[in-house]
């Protein structure tokens, strides 16, 4: 009787341990479900190749941004954006607004027509090229090439700390008419190298104020975008990189900028969850049109009309989305606040 009952109880005993398998595999394949995608970034080394904006006609996506987008367009004649410019120039500042990150992200979204940017940015393809590399005093430096489908491409540079893993990174902006080299002698960027960070600076495109980018800035605004949703872009593309990069700690990304940087980081760090301390030593009121009225002279990068009833939001601590130092304007450089800027990065990101 026990031998049968046996018998009979063991197709019952499988069948629970299938179960049981079954469930574990479920479970198991659920986690993997709810892990983050890595962000879609492939680095390759390829120093047989150089980088000059004009001989690559990197302008081109630009130029061609409110054609190759025209479902997200929203074209006005340039009389009436300027007369929108004419009337905000007239008005006294706005009042501090008090409102939730969600509200303030939303603002930000709808008045840089960025949000089709944004979407499924993680998974879109970048592909990162090192273009050149170099090593000076324990610090690696690389020349990178970015090439994105919305945005093209545009140059960064490198500088990585023999340190070992994992490193903290910053994301440095320049300003107008600067370069990633003159942020790196004036801007602390070869100094956080030195303290033990990554840092990755970027050149933006068309940031003379005249020229290009006055010409760029008023075919997007007519178009209904703007090239300050451009660099916000390229800025974030930037962070994907830094984390895809498993010498980076992800947890530990900060952002130093100045002038025009400011300005954009100051948009930036509300638009992701991926940077964890700011330095800024600039906010615009949007209405910027880098040679006053009444001259009828160039609109930028910071001229968006949009932004300007949130002007005096960005500047109020309580609308931060994050740890941030406020300095003073720096057109010189940041040696002035060098300690305070250092001490901050190393509260924010290394402790």
């Amino acid at each position: 009787m026990s031998v049968l009952s046996s018998c009979a109880s063991r197709p019952k005993r499988l069948l629970a341990l299938l179960w049981v398998c079954i469930a574990m595999v479920s479970g198991c394949s659920s986690d993997d479900d709810a892990a983050p995608v890595p962000p879609n970034v492939t680095l390759v080394t390829d120093l047989s190749q150089t980088f000059d904006c004009a001989e690559r006609n990197c302008l081109a996506p630009y130029r061609s941004f409110v054609a190759d987008h025209p479902q997200f367009a929203h074209p006005r004649p340039w009389e009436t954006v300027l007369a929108e410019l004419t009337a905000i120039e007239a008005e006294p500042l706005p009042p501090v607004m008090t409102l939730s990150q969600e509200e303030l992200r939303a603002q930000i979204i709808d008045a840089l027509n960025i949000g089709f940017m944004l979407e499924g940015l993680d998974a879109r393809p970048l592909q990162v090229t090192i273009f050149a590399e170099s090593e000076s005093a324990g610090i690696t430096a690389r020349r990178l090439i970015f090439a994105d489908p919305l945005v093209g491409e545009f140059e960064a540079l490198q500088l990585e700390p023999s340190e070992s893993d994992p490193l903290p990174a910053i994301i440095g902006l320049h300003g107008h008419f600067d370069t990633p080299a003159i942020f790196a002698q004036k801007f602390l960027g070869t100094d956080l190298a030195a303290a033990g960070y990554l840092v990755l600076m970027p050149q933006f495109r068309a940031m003379t104020c005249v020229g290009p980018e006055d010409e760029i800035s008023r075919a997007l605004i007519s178009g209904g975008f703007h090239l300050m949703a451009m660099r916000v872009y390229e800025t974030l593309l930037l962070e994907k990189y830094l984390r895809s990069l498993p010498r980076v700690d992800s947890r530990r990304i900060g952002i130093l900028g100045h002038s025009g940087g400011s300005s954009t980081a100051n948009l930036a760090v509300h638009l992701t969850d991926g940077i964890a301390a700011q330095v800024t030593d600039y906010y615009v009121d949007w209405r910027d049109r880098c040679i006053p009225p009444p001259l009828d002279l160039p609109v930028h990068c910071e001229t968006v009309p949009g932004l300007f009833p949130l002007s005096t939001t960005f500047p109020d601590d309580r609308s931060a989305p994050l740890p941030r130092l406020s300095i003073p304007y720096a057109e010189n450089g940041f040696a002035a606040d060098a300690d305070a800027i250092l001490d901050f990065f190393a509260t924010h990101l290394t402790r």
